[in-house]
């Protein structure tokens, strides 16, 4: 009888099995909580590449598992952690010759998770996209804008999902590392929302979001579409706008309505300390605002009393 697949020597399947058996770090010193998280990464990388033969890894492998987390820069830079200790320990145990890591030609760099940058849409360019945008892109802006999710999300939402007595839509939150996976969560809708969703027919079992082809986008073929349809529309020239800025948007949304950190946490489902490095943006254009306004109105007071 042949061996299974992910028995076959060398592989990262290999690779992290003999990794947990020898490393006298990970058997001997690392805390529960330290191997849950590497846990998590581990089941990243054994998805991503658990059959790939670990000598046949190149540096351009790790930077496209890098990109392709980047919605999670947090969970991207983690799996990067954990792979330099695993490439280490394949060039030790005779994996692989090098080091993929110290390729000259490229430098694997940590992303960003400075959510500080992820802009909310200006509302000039939200209305562009739904005056103008295919009819799956109008759904993918006014989905991503009343729930705050990200393409992950957007890709699943389907009609069965909707909860007509709670108004609002079931989905699963994925939680960090450490914490319990996939909870079950579901974020409100106001009515007007509600009607929207409603108002495009979709079949219980179906989603919202397919190719017009009719079928299923992943998260990345819609970020491809987003970009491909983006960048030939002169309306949005200059204007920053990418999906996950929709999350961005709806925590300005709610922000602005006077909402705290604590109830956008609940109704989004994502960490109060998350929702606040969020807003951060929000906050600055709102306080902006709020100058401009007074400087207006002082203004207008002076000119009435030249006037006079």
């Amino acid at each position: 009888k042949e061996p299974a697949k992910d028995k076959r020597p060398g592989t990262f399947k290999a690779l992290i099995a003999d990794f947990k058996r020898i490393d006298p770090k990970w058997r001997n010193y690392y805390a529960e909580a330290t191997k849950r998280n590497y846990e998590a990464s581990f089941k990243v990388i054994l998805g991503a590449a658990g059959d790939r033969l670990v000598a046949d890894t190149t540096a351009r492998h790790i930077v496209r598992l890098r990109n392709d987390l980047a919605d999670t820069p947090a969970t991207a830079n983690a799996v990067l952690m954990v792979l330099r200790l695993l490439m280490r320990f394949a060039c030790e145990n005779a994996y692989r010759e090098d080091n993929p890591f110290r390729d000259p030609t490229i430098e694997i760099t940590d992303l960003t998770a400075d959510t500080e940058i992820v802009q909310p849409w200006p509302e000039h360019g939200y209305r562009y996209v739904l005056e103008y945008a295919p009819e799956y892109l109008r759904r993918m802006a006014m989905l991503g804008r009343f729930t705050g999710q990200r393409r992950r999300d957007l890709v699943e939402m389907r009609a069965a999902d909707l909860d007509m007595e709670r108004r609002g839509i079931w989905l699963f939150i994925r939680k960090r590392r450490g914490e319990q996976k996939n909870i079950r969560h579901l974020v409100p809708l106001t009515r007007p929302e509600m009607s929207e969703i409603l108002s495009w027919g979709v079949a219980d079992l179906d989603v919202f979001l397919k190719t017009a082809r009719g079928k299923k986008f992943s998260a990345k073929t819609l970020e491809n579409k987003w970009c491909e349809w983006r960048r030939g529309q002169e309306g949005l020239e200059g204007v920053d706008l990418t999906i996950h800025g929709l999350r961005a948007m709806k925590i300005a949304d709610m922000r602005e309505s006077g909402a705290s950190d604590g109830s956008i946490s609940d109704e989004v489902g994502m960490s109060v300390a998350m929702v606040s490095r969020y807003a951060t943006n929000a906050d600055k254009t709102r306080a902006a605002g709020l100058s401009r306004d007074r400087r207006e109105k002082a203004q207008i007071v002076r000119l009435g009393r030249k006037m006079k």
